[in-house]
């Protein structure tokens, strides 16, 4: 079994591997917030004494498709056992299709509660922009016995995953966490404005860093001595999602991952300044 460290070097790995794929993603965010436009000459050092002038069409070409899917319904639909491959009837398809509405409904509501934009926004502009969708999905209890639906939908640019036959075998991401957000959710004491927070779950455990250390739990909190911030689990998979969006190249050329699940910007890319 590996270590944590292990864990975390694998992720990093897997990081490096999808540089093509990054730097691709980072190339469309800059169209979609337009990045100051700079004139440069044939060896790519930008001119002095010209005006430059920042045009809006990308933009503009990305809004239009994303406000239009925004438009559409979700409509969840259930028609065959998973397991069996047989078809089901409808009295149970319907609870099951509501049940998940349900669910997505309260995870919905309980990001817009903490702040952060709705699922269905964020799931719109990740397949758009990103071309790959990514998110954590947790049901626990309160104290209450109250079921709590939390999801977290992933920015896959800080995402990587790896499989084998038997599916996910690890994911890992990302994400920015506030001086306030660290000392609410881990009690730290974090000197910095903000710092870079990396979950990683395998299919037996989580475990996570705080600026590439790993995160530790405070002496005496809880009653409990210092140690790694993380837990087993029996969930037997990753709690995450992982998806390709079906548009780009599936050659498996060198370098072939930067084009699998591309974005909206696949076939114009390259008209824009």
């Amino acid at each position: 079994m590996p270590t944590q460290e292990q864990w975390r070097q694998k992720a990093v790995d897997k990081e490096f591997e999808l540089g093509g794929l990054y730097k691709r993603m980072d190339a469309d965010e800059k169209l979609r917030l337009m990045d100051d436009y700079k004139l440069k000459d044939s060896f790519g050092n930008p001119l002095k004494k010209v005006i430059n002038v920042t045009g809006n069409d990308a933009a503009t070409f990305g809004d239009k498709i994303v406000s239009s899917i925004d438009k559409a319904d979700r409509h969840t639909v259930v028609e065959e056992d998973s397991t069996s491959g047989t078809r089901m009837p409808d009295d149970k398809t319907t609870k099951i299709e509501n049940g998940i509405d349900d669910m997505l409904d309260d995870g919905d509501l309980r990001l817009q509660n903490r702040g952060l934009p709705g699922l269905y926004s964020v799931v719109n502009q990740m397949a758009c922009y990103r071309g790959r969708l990514g998110g954590r999905w947790l049901v626990t209890m309160d104290k209450d016995g109250k079921q709590i639906i939390d999801i977290l939908p992933m920015d896959t640019r800080y995402m990587a995953c790896e499989f084998d036959s038997e599916g996910m075998e690890f994911g890992s991401f990302r994400i920015r966490k506030s001086k306030a957000s660290l000392k609410s959710t881990y009690d730290i004491n974090y000197r910095g404005v903000s710092g870079e927070l990396r979950e990683l779950w395998t299919r037996e455990e989580s475990m996570y860093w705080l600026d590439d250390k790993p995160l530790i739990k405070s002496e005496g909190l809880d009653g409990e001595k210092s140690r790694p911030i993380g837990e087993k689990h029996s969930i037997g998979r990753p709690p995450l999602v992982y998806s390709i969006v079906g548009v780009g190249s599936f050659l498996q050329s060198k370098d072939s991952n930067k084009n699998i699940g591309e974005s909206i910007y696949w076939m114009a890319r390259k008209l824009f300044a």
